[in-house]
């Protein structure tokens, strides 16, 4: 890699637009409010109902295995004319990309790992940067640098001449 990896700390940077950390802390509190109502609502309602305790039990434990196994950690900081990529064992460390060196980005979504932003540089590097929340950074690429994302001519057939 010939990118350098900086301090962070030491870049003296202002809040950032938007942080992208690796869980996705909204859905899991959601989450945890949902199964916790399921299994009060199955337990007062005169007679114990165990599908919904049963139904609560299971959303609470989809919720407590993200938890338990994925660390939750800063993945990127996106500002203005540039993003700060965090070392995945490091986050006082990390790589500045302004978009001017970005050759291209591919956005792909997973189910059970996540979703996947690939960044590729101009000077050969790349990043993957996983996450189940990427959706404001995408939004950020697609106003800022549209024409460097992968996929933009995939359905060129179909625009209007």
């Amino acid at each position: 890699m010939t990118k350098e990896m900086t301090d962070i700390a030491s870049m003296n940077l202002e809040k950032p637009l938007y942080r992208l950390t690796l869980r996705p802390t909204l859905v899991l509190s959601i989450m945890v409010v949902l199964g916790s109502l399921l299994i009060i609502a199955g337990v007062t309602q005169g007679a114990i109902n165990w599908g919904l305790i049963a139904f609560g039990v299971y959303v609470l434990s989809m919720v407590i295995f993200p938890v338990i196994t994925v660390k939750n950690r800063i993945v990127c900081d996106l500002y203005d004319d540039f993003l700060i990529i965090y070392d995945k064992k490091d986050n006082t460390k990390g790589f500045k990309v302004t978009f001017d060196e970005i050759k291209t980005w591919q956005y792909k979504t997973g189910v059970a790992l996540g979703d996947s932003l690939i960044i590729n540089l101009e000077d050969g590097d790349s990043f993957a940067l996983e996450s189940f929340k990427a959706r404001k950074v995408i939004a950020m690429l697609f106003k800022r640098i549209p024409e460097k994302e992968i996929h933009k001519d995939v359905f060129k057939f179909l625009k209007k001449k």
